[in-house]
């Protein structure tokens, strides 16, 4: 919001003005004083006021010019915490894949039996934990990025028209494979509470007419549709942080403050 700019730039003007306005009177007064008096101590007083007068008004000039290259300043400042520590993990190094693997894996494996073979064991509660942690800090994240961006607003700073797209694509990716993340943790702990009551198993046994494994199916088909969003989404993630970053491009290029 700029306008804050503006208004605090049109307070410092028409307080110099001010400033100069009253420093005329001042001075009118006091050399009227003075000129009556003939005091050599008051004329002595009378330039050293006038002498902080002038000082006080040219402080709020300099104030006024370098008003604009500080809001800069940190509003870029801003721009590099968001690309340095943000923007930078939103390529291969995000963990939002590897987060819903053995969650997926697990809840698949209530199903046919075979997914989750071979693998360290595990139970739901320990990989509803972990997941729960990472699904947080993808929301963390986020939250902290949209208050930088709203933040940046107030300063006038944009991505510049080069990097407009690429970084909304880049956002908007990330956003639907964390989301697919947070439904695939909770698939996983419809899938535990399931399995306190019909347990998993290879056996044929039948619950409600129904073999139990198969009541996982559900399940099963939810978590593979959305590990099969974070797979795609964390595909998208990788290619554009590389289209982005590979060049290494200065903050300079990557944002800029709209006149």
């Amino acid at each position: 919001m700029r306008w804050l700019q503006v208004v605090a730039g049109h307070l410092i003007t028409g307080a110099a003005s001010a400033g100069v306005a009253c420093l005329f009177v001042l001075a009118v007064v006091l050399f009227y004083q003075v000129a009556e008096t003939g005091s050599a101590a008051d004329w002595v007083a009378s330039v050293a006021n006038a002498v902080m007068a002038i000082t006080a008004v040219f402080a709020f000039i300099v104030a006024r010019s370098w008003l604009p290259q500080l809001t800069t300043q940190e509003g870029y400042k801003l721009a590099i915490e968001l690309v340095n520590d943000h923007y930078i993990w939103l390529g291969v190094q995000n963990s939002v894949l590897t987060d819903v693997t053995r969650p997926v894996l697990y809840i698949q494996h209530q199903f046919d039996r075979v997914s989750f073979t071979g693998s360290p064991e595990v139970s739901a509660g320990e990989l509803i934990k972990a997941l729960e942690q990472a699904v947080q800090l993808h929301k963390t994240r986020r939250d902290r990025m949209g208050q930088i961006r709203l933040r940046l607003d107030t300063y006038g700073l944009r991505v510049t028209h080069a990097y407009e797209d690429r970084f909304l694509a880049l956002d908007r990716a990330y956003m639907h494979a964390s989301d697919a993340a947070a439904s695939i943790l909770q698939t996983l702990k419809e899938t535990q509470e399931l399995s306190k009551e019909y347990p998993s198993t290879d056996s044929t046994l039948l619950a409600k007419g129904t073999l139990i494994r198969e009541m996982y199916l559900p399940f099963y088909r939810a978590a593979e549709e959305k590990n099969f969003v974070v797979e795609n989404e964390f595909t998208q993630m990788a290619k554009i942080h590389r289209d982005i970053f590979s060049c290494r491009p200065s903050i300079g290029k990557l944002f800029k403050v709209e006149k």
